[in-house]
């Protein structure tokens, strides 16, 4: 019961007290309350890459077909747009997202914020820590009405990858597909 206390006042501390910036160890995460602010983290990714202009393999597939390509993105602003979107880190929706935290695989801490209502966009996200350091982020973005339901599915590893996956299902129609994945390791 005392570990628990303990790390629910460790995150309340970790989610209160600090700001999302990157500092010299490019990929050191501080948070801002209420929650993570996943705008301007991404926004700072954006600059951070846009100025170190990583040669990247993109890879995308639509369905059932797929394309590679090696290549210098252009617009890191535009490339990172949709976990920008994912934003909750407004009052209006402090009351709309449970918080839960846990701690495991060698220290590592796992935020877990879902919210409370179906209808809103962002669903989920996950945020992986390690000492100060961000390992991962997951997040869940969802569109449902009585014509179509949109789902994006969003992974960020600094320094590694990132992957967007959009599933689609129009009614009366075939679900389609659309994954994009990056891998950030040196490919000049």
């Amino acid at each position: 019961m005392k570990k628990t206390a303990q790390l629910l006042l460790y995150t309340s501390f970790l989610l209160g007290f600090m700001a999302c910036q990157t500092s010299d160890s490019e990929h050191s995460l501080q948070v801002k309350a209420p929650f993570f602010d996943l705008a301007n983290y991404f926004n700072q990714e954006a600059q951070r890459l846009q100025q170190a202009n990583p040669m990247v393999l993109k890879k995308i597939y639509q369905n059932d077909s797929l394309q590679q390509k090696k290549k210098k993105i252009t617009n890191w602003n535009k490339e990172l747009l949709l976990f920008e979107k994912s934003a909750i880190n407004d009052d209006k929706y402090k009351d709309q997202y449970t918080v839960d935290s846990s701690y495991y695989d060698n220290g590592r801490l796992l935020i877990h914020i879902e919210a409370k209502d179906k209808a809103l966009y962002t669903q989920l996200i996950d945020i992986e820590l390690l000492e100060e350091s961000l390992v991962s982020i997951l997040i869940l973005n969802k569109v449902s009405n009585p014509v179509y339901e949109t789902q994006h599915i969003l992974s960020y590893s600094p320094g590694l990858n990132y992957s967007i996956k959009k599933l689609q299902k129009v009614r009366f129609s075939p679900q389609e597909e659309y994954h994009i994945e990056v891998d950030f390791k040196p490919y000049e």
